[in-house]
């Protein structure tokens, strides 16, 4: 079944070459399997893509602004690595803007924009009970949190700077969703909001995502201990 990729805003999902080979790397970086303290060299990358070094370049500047790389002089790009205590540090960070994001969508949310988000839920109903990978299924789960973004970032443009700053603890937010009865559990607490949202309480909508989020951030902190160190 097709999956969309959604890492970015719809406005500016990717068009270029150079967005693209970006997009691709960004999920080869939050899902690990270019693995965190990774150096990417220019060189790998220009043959990996078959596109110059100045092309690379780029997509390196921009997977530094996105927050998945740290590109240092005279030692190149390497994958960002963080600490446990970072993780938890950006989880509790991620919750906040989650939260905010919700109570910020509520204000403004329509028929359509609701419709919208009724569709995406259902999408990761369908994925969770059906056979779709970790990876897929957290594909759906970044495009429906994407949904809110949208719908609070229209009137509060603000928005789009916010959530990026988030992304470092997506590396590990996988490991929320990696068995398919996690996947299960998942769905539902996204069916809930949605139901807390139909009703119109932007509090309670927020209060829960806060919840959500805290749910997640026990399962991420205990699989961030059980890897080894070469995993992390």
């Amino acid at each position: 079944m097709p999956f969309e990729l959604e890492l970015l805003p719809s406005r500016a999902r990717p068009k270029t070459m150079v967005e693209q080979i970006a997009h691709e790397l960004a999920y080869d970086i939050l899902f690990r399997r270019i693995k965190p303290g990774t150096r990417l060299r220019e060189a790998d990358l220009v043959e990996r893509f078959g596109v110059s070094r100045p092309a690379i370049r780029e997509v390196l500047t921009s997977l530094t602004k996105l927050g998945c790389v740290e590109n240092t002089p005279w030692k190149g790009a390497t994958v960002i690595r963080v600490t446990r205590e970072e993780l938890e540090v950006l989880y509790d960070f991620r919750g906040y803007v989650f939260a905010f994001v919700t109570r910020l969508a509520m204000r403004h949310i329509d028929r359509d924009d609701l419709a919208a988000f009724r569709s995406a839920v259902a999408a990761l109903d369908r994925a969770a009970k059906g056979g779709a990978t970790a990876e897929e299924y957290e594909m759906l789960r970044n495009t429906t949190h994407q949904i809110l973004t949208e719908i609070a970032s229209r009137h509060y443009p603000v928005v789009h700077r916010i959530v990026p700053s988030t992304r470092l603890s997506c590396q590990y937010a996988i490991e929320a969703v990696r068995t398919r009865t996690q996947r299960q559990t998942s769905a539902k607490r996204w069916q809930k909001l949605l139901g807390i949202m139909e009703t119109g309480d932007a509090e309670a909508a927020s209060a829960y995502a806060l919840e959500m989020n805290e749910s997640s951030r026990v399962v991420v902190l205990a699989a961030f201990d059980e890897l080894s160190e070469s995993e992390r």
